[in-house]
């Protein structure tokens, strides 16, 4: 029995994130159909870890913070929209398949996964993820995966793969250059350079701009050369503002460009939209106390709240997902916040070796990336690794 329910784990472990992405985002699927396999998928490996999810008694405190935010998403999602906007339920769990991947933790701990298989598992999917990025561009794969027609170049000077997994790719950058640090071996090399090549095919400015940095933080932290590091490093850096400015590389020139108007925008005096929009969602969007504290949940498109959230979107460009943090706080209010961040704290806290550190530069690249996006809410996967890494090297653990 126990070799058939781990053989059951193992096909929900490596088929979780291609599901979860609704396989990519194919288009040559009926999207409904999809979403519903990846409902019947969430159910079933709910119900599959369902004893390490809700009636598990875990010593390990971070481990019980964990589950009580895993908890509370389910709540929050689930039962706040059909109380506050009578957002149908199951309009609600369909709405909330992505924040659902923080089960994944559950799974893995269902199946006492090697870490030998993450590794194979992050390289796999980072590698899926790159080579159908550089499909994506090589062919013009626009209206094949994303569910979009329209080519999203965002006046960046480049076709912009609107493809999930990126999580994969930062995961293994931060994992080889932890690898490379310590074994000095060429393979971690060429996965480094192959895995920042991915994050720079998402064109966005703060995960190129976070994982770089934060890879730079990594090796000075690791090297015994830090000094010769950061003279090479700062040289480096006082030269760099004035190559990008003066750069006529198209994608480089024109991500400049955008940030310089932006800058200009500030300047002037226009408050830049992310700050109307956080400003909005928290002084204005709730109309009572207790949608602040309990949350809102995530709206679906056929309710009043999907209604509402549709016509800032549409008439004032405000998102809620441009501003993370807000984000959780509208969807799961103060509590979810706390309980956020609490957990993040404590996996931070949480001592471990030299060899498990790239786990912990990945949730600090999590919680700066989240203050102009939503990458802590649709991160869950990834998350899920580094916790169970940073908390399960132990046998005693939990």
């Amino acid at each position: 029995m126990y070799q058939t329910r781990n053989t059951i784990g193992n096909y929900l472990f490596w088929l979780f994130p291609l599901i979860g992405y609704q396989f990519f985002q194919y288009t040559g699927f009926e999207k409904e159909i999809g979403l519903v396999v990846v409902i019947l998928f969430l159910i079933f490996s709910i119900l599959y870890c369902k004893e390490e999810l809700f009636f598990a008694e875990f010593k390990n405190k971070t481990l019980k913070k964990y589950k009580n935010l895993t908890i509370w998403i389910f709540i929050c999602t689930l039962f706040c929209p059909l109380l506050f906007w009578g957002q149908n339920i199951f309009l609600n769990f369909r709405i909330s398949v992505e924040l659902y991947r923080y089960i994944f933790l559950f799974l893995l701990l269902k199946i006492a996964i090697s870490e030998k298989k993450i590794v194979k598992f992050i390289d796999f999917y980072f590698i899926i993820h790159l080579l159908l990025k550089i499909a994506y561009i090589k062919f013009s794969l626009v209206g094949y995966f994303g569910f979009s027609n329209i080519i999203e170049d965002d006046n960046r000077g480049f076709i912009r793969p609107r493809i999930e997994g990126v999580e994969f790719a930062v995961l293994a950058f931060f994992m080889h250059l932890n690898g490379f640090v310590i074994k000095k071996k060429w393979k971690d090399l060429i996965f480094i350079v192959l895995a920042y090549l991915a994050i720079l095919l998402t064109l966005t400015r703060q995960y190129i701009f976070y994982s770089a940095i934060l890879g730079v933080i990594f090796v000075f932290k690791s090297s015994r050369y830090k000094f010769i590091l950061i003279l090479i490093t700062g040289v480096f850096l006082y030269i760099l503002p004035d190559l990008i400015l003066k750069t006529q590389l198209p994608v480089v020139k024109d991500l400049v460009a955008i940030s310089q108007d932006q800058y200009e925008n500030n300047n002037d005096s226009e408050k830049d939209i992310r700050l109307v929009a956080a400003e909005y969602f928290v002084k204005d969007f709730n109309e009572t106390v207790t949608p602040m504290i309990f949350g809102n949940g995530l709206p679906h498109a056929y309710s009043e709240y999907g209604k509402k959230m549709i016509y800032q979107s549409e008439n004032k460009a405000l998102y809620s997902n441009d501003v993370g943090y807000v984000h959780i706080f509208l969807y799961s209010g103060i509590m979810g916040l706390l309980l956020f961040l609490l957990v993040f704290y404590k996996l931070l806290k949480y001592p471990v070796f030299d060899n498990y550190l790239w786990c912990k530069f990945y949730l600090v690249y999590i919680l700066f990336t989240n203050i102009a996006s939503q990458t802590m809410s649709i991160c869950g996967i990834s998350i899920s690794v580094v916790a169970y890494l940073i908390l399960f090297h132990k046998k005693n653990a939990c």
